[in-house]
């Protein structure tokens, strides 16, 4: 029966920092767009704050109190050395000894050989401590001189990992955990129950739950277990759960349906952490039990299980279940019992290694080789130009294909930027190398299928950039867009109005609105401008909405009220993509004419669009309009408002078309400060 209980759910945002680091480089010279001009934003290449995202390399600190027992230390480091790969992020392992009487400094490493090394060099060693029951730890000021570190080591995303033997006498640590979390630094506390000296685990407590890290209460015996089980949230880098519940008496918790970030339907073992108290076990504490299912009924997990082999110890439930499929709906109830109406509070986490936004990626540019040159080195130029570390965002991959062709080529996989150019140049377009004929369809859905099931490169969160120029026949896409969308690999295609052959565009714009990318249709004499300015998704990485609407006729959109991923107050210049019509307004099976067609069809009328911010109504940018940032090239709408990142906007989109035939209009919007992946379209 419960007591009273009230369940309050925290579920922390991680979102990141990042910089601005787009320039101006073409004079755009095109008929009406010579005034034309990328908002020039290089001014904040160096004033921007460090980029902080999922991407950023991090460090692993390893810390235990000189106060500790060796086995506990070896126990940790062992698993550290044995299961951390480079492929999750860390370029940096570091280690210290801290409660120590002469301060050490921290050592850091640029591979496990030698941070495994320097642990056994510096071994647990009491008599060099402080000796007494009064003195409190140093963890705290071991900390923040992690946090001072002068570049010795990157602090973005990091995980501090402690042995704690000494409790601080310190409970205030506002400070400190408001530098962690703008960090976004996970820490973590093994706190043994038998201290050597100190008096208060309040501030353990609270700096990890609040930095979305765990802080478990062990006692002796078993310390060494749990010492080694939770270093797994270093091979199980990715947190998609973060939840905190303040509960008494008895009841229940019933999570919110959730998956895993796994996009294929594949089975995976997870990383599963509840911690029961906020303080060692005391007489208040009965029970808890909790289930993991799925909503099919398909799958069932059950803890804490001594015959699973995930029993809890002390204060925490480290579980990794497997069996888990990506791609399931799943749901988590706890069942809690505790003596007494005082406050508890339970701590849940979960992690995996999947498919996340912190995923090294690829990107692809694809190109008929139909197209014209230009437009190809234009891609090409722009994607070498912004292709600069640190800024940019975990793409490790650079790839390029030429489509299209007769005898079909292998895409091209490179490391650096500088073989991809290189690549680019040596496969120019070349129509003789063609199909010569107005009826074959384009390949291009095949060329996309092969790199999905390529073994070279990573596809998880990969851009597929695609200049169109031959059509594709009727074909069916639902199975490629299933598979594009377990990946979120995002596709956008720059379609030329006037095509060298096939007779439809209708799936160019399925696969691209199904998997949050866009289409962009654009003739002669500026198709370039739209390739060009297309490739700011690669700069502007982070998606943060993604809306399809199928409207018809005239009338009005509203956006609900959004702000953009910044968490800070000054601007940021973010991308914004509108899509007015879903097909090319080229007649079907006429090739042979070199009259140019508008890209519209007859049935558009007008499109006009506000951002404003939402306290006070004050306009921020209105599109398409008559001046050299916002115009309308074809289908699309490309702007590059100023927004404000602790402020509210809203969005209207007027719209109006001459019949009741079913139009799609996309809206896209992308910021440099981190972002988790958006919801794509259901259908």
């Amino acid at each position: 029966m419960s007591m009273g209980v009230r369940i309050t759910t925290h579920l922390n945002k991680r979102t990141s920092r990042n910089t601005d680091v787009h320039k101006d480089r073409h004079r755009h010279g095109h008929l009406d767009t010579r005034k034309y001009k990328h908002p020039d934003i290089q001014k904040y290449r160096h004033t921007a704050l460090t980029p902080c995202t999922r991407h950023t390399n991090s460090t692993i600190l390893f810390a235990y109190s000189t106060d500790s027992l060796q086995y506990d230390v070896n126990s940790a480091v062992d698993q550290i050395v044995w299961l951390v790969r480079p492929s999750y992020g860390y370029t940096t392992f570091a280690n210290v000894r801290f409660d120590v009487k002469k301060l050490e400094e921290i050592q850091y490493h640029q591979d496990l050989k030698s941070f495994n090394a320097s642990v056994y060099d510096h071994p647990t060693d009491s008599t060099i401590g402080y000796g007494d029951k009064t003195t409190g730890s140093d963890v705290f000021e071991m900390i923040e001189k992690f946090l001072n570190n002068q570049n010795q080591a990157p602090l973005c995303g990091s995980i501090i990992y402690v042995l704690v033997k000494r409790y601080p006498n310190t409970v205030d640590v506002t400070n400190l955990v408001n530098r962690l979390r703008d960090n976004h630094v996970f820490v973590f506390f093994i706190v043994h129950t038998v201290s050597s000296g100190g008096s208060s685990t309040h501030g353990l407590f609270d700096m990890a739950s609040r930095t979305n890290g765990f802080c478990i209460f062990m006692d002796t015996r078993n310390y060494w277990v749990v010492a080694g089980s939770g270093t797994a949230v270093m091979w199980r880098p990715y947190q998609f759960l973060a939840h905190n519940y303040i509960v008494s008496g008895s009841g229940r918790i019933e999570l919110p349906v959730f998956r895993t970030p796994n996009p294929k339907a594949s089975s995976e073992q997870m990383l599963v952490v509840i911690t029961v108290q906020d303080h060692a076990i005391d007489n208040n504490f009965v029970l808890l039990n909790y289930t993991i299912a799925s909503t099919d009924g398909n799958y069932t997990f059950v803890g804490p299980d001594q015959d699973s082999g995930y029993p809890r110890f002390g204060s925490g439930i480290i579980a990794q279940p497997s069996g888990v499929k990506g791609l399931t709906d799943l749901k988590m109830t706890i069942d809690y019992n505790y003596r007494t109406t005082q406050q508890q509070v339970i701590e849940v986490r979960m992690h995996n290694y999947g498919c996340t936004r912190r995923t090294n990626t690829t990107l692809l540019l694809a190109y008929s080789t139909d197209s014209l040159q230009y437009d190809v080195d234009v891609a090409r130029s722009q994607i070498v130009f912004q292709a600069q570390p640190p800024f940019f965002y975990g793409i490790t991959t650079f790839a390029n294909v030429r489509f299209d062709m007769k005898n079909e080529e292998e895409i091209q996989y490179h490391s650096d930027v500088y073989a991809f150019n290189a690549s680019v140049n040596a496969h120019p377009v070349d129509g003789s190398l063609g199909y010569g004929d107005a009826t074959t369809g384009s390949d291009v859905f095949r060329m996309i299928q092969k790199f999905v099931n390529n073994t070279q490169a990573p596809t998880c969160g990969s851009i597929v950039y695609v200049l169109v120029k031959r059509y594709p026949n009727d074909v069916d896409v639902t199975n490629l867009v299933s598979q594009l969308r377990a990946n979120h690999i995002f596709v956008y295609f720059i379609v030329h109005n006037i095509p060298s052959g096939g007779t439809t565009t209708d799936p160019l714009f399925e696969v691209a609105s199904k998997t949050n990318g866009f289409s962009i249709f654009m003739g002669n004499p500026n198709y370039w401008l739209v390739v060009d300015s297309g490739l700011a998704v690669l700069y502007r990485p982070y998606q943060f909405i993604a809306q399809n609407y199928q409207v018809s006729g005239a009338g009005r959109i509203e956006i609900p009220t959004f702000k953009t991923p910044s968490p800070y107050s000054w601007e940021e210049q973010v991308m914004v993509v509108v899509t007015i019509q879903n097909h090319s307004n080229f007649p079907k099976k006429l090739f042979l004419t070199k009259m140019l067609f508008p890209e519209l069809d007859s049935n558009y009328v007008s499109l006009n669009y506000t951002v404003s911010a939402a306290d006070d109504g004050r306009v921020i940018s209105t599109a398409p309009d008559t001046g050299i940032m916002n115009i309308r090239f074809g289908s699309g709408i490309i702007d590059y408002p100023q927004l404000n990142g602790t402020t509210g906007y809203k969005m209207t989109i007027d719209y109006n078309y001459r019949t009741t035939q079913q139009q799609v209009i996309e809206v896209r919007m992308y910021s440099g400060f981190y972002n988790d992946f958006v919801p794509l379209p259901a259908n």
